[in-house]
């Protein structure tokens, strides 16, 4: 069973860094920024909820495909992304697990079919 309870704590937390304040006043990143960083986590939601181990495969290449991309924008913005930054390496380890599981049930598939 897979828990998301540390997935709604990231993403809340990221929520709050998504705010900088400048003189005072609360600016909030470029929509680009916002975007890219919402669609990584998108992508690693549908990981967690995708029940077909035969479609888990791709998604979880969506997943990690997004997450990357997202590290190479972090590179190119200013500021510190430190929260990000280990929500996406938390993110890629629950994957590295999940892949596991996913290579082991289609392998259990495979043998049963022979």
């Amino acid at each position: 069973m897979r828990s998301t309870g540390g997935a709604r704590n990231v993403v809340s937390e990221m929520k709050e860094e998504r705010h900088v304040t400048n003189r005072g006043t609360r600016k909030k990143l470029p929509k680009i920024a916002q975007h890219t960083a919402e669609e990584w986590i998108v992508a690693y939601h549908r990981v967690l909820l995708e029940l077909d181990q035969h479609r888990m495969g791709d998604q979880l290449c969506s997943a990690r495909n997004a997450m990357f991309d997202r590290i190479e924008e972090l590179r190119n913005l200013r500021g510190s992304h430190d929260i990000e930054h280990k929500a996406i390496h938390d993110a890629l380890n629950t994957l590295r697990s999940l892949e596991k599981e996913n290579r082991y049930w289609l392998d259990q598939q495979r043998q049963r079919a022979s």
